[in-house]
């Protein structure tokens, strides 16, 4: 890949990190500020991270653009929030409009997570119908699009999708990062 889109990779997380890094830097002291950094850094170490799936995987400039602006430490309603959880001490976060807009095969590979919570847009209440047509879209589009097995359970509390996950690999029958 050209090492000019790399640059435009990096500095595209670079705008997008600078003004959380330099926010964090006004916190006060404390235990508090101890857990706000492992947070954030937390947080950012997995953005950097997913990023460099997108970049591997020749996904546009414009997608990543896009995809950064979403990602930020206050709610927005409007989208879907995706916690995934398990892998790591801290859970983490990625706003999206789009459930296809998440590579979780790639997000697992990060954060070796077994849980992913669904935030509905809007906080409108999941039906059973709903999440089964997702959790549907899920496995076909990303899960199991090369051949692997994904196990999903799920429940709902109101607009709270928990999947718990675990993905066998299609090829050795492995749990893949587990």
């Amino acid at each position: 890949m050209d090492p000019s889109k790399r640059d435009a990779y990096n500095k595209a997380y670079v705008d997008w990190a600078l003004p959380y890094t330099q926010s964090y830097l006004k916190l006060e002291s404390g235990k508090e500020l101890s857990l706000k950094y492992e947070f954030l850094t937390s947080q950012l170490m997995f953005i950097r991270e997913y990023l460099n799936f997108l970049f591997k995987d020749g996904i546009s400039l414009r997608f990543v653009k896009a995809f950064l602006e979403k990602q930020t430490f206050k709610r927005n309603k409007s989208r879907y929030l995706v916690i995934l959880e398990g892998g790591h001490l801290l859970p983490f976060f990625i706003a999206v409009d789009e459930m296809r807009e998440i590579d979780l095969i790639d997000s697992k590979q990060i954060t070796s997570y077994r849980r992913i919570l669904i935030y509905n847009k809007l906080n409108r209440r999941w039906s059973e119908e709903i999440a089964n047509t997702l959790i549907a879209q899920i496995k076909k589009d990303d899960l199991e699009w090369q051949g692997d097995e994904a196990i999903i359970t799920h429940s709902i509390n109101k607009y709270i999708l928990t999947l718990n996950v675990r993905v066998k690999d299609g090829d050795d029958g492995k749990y893949i990062a587990e």
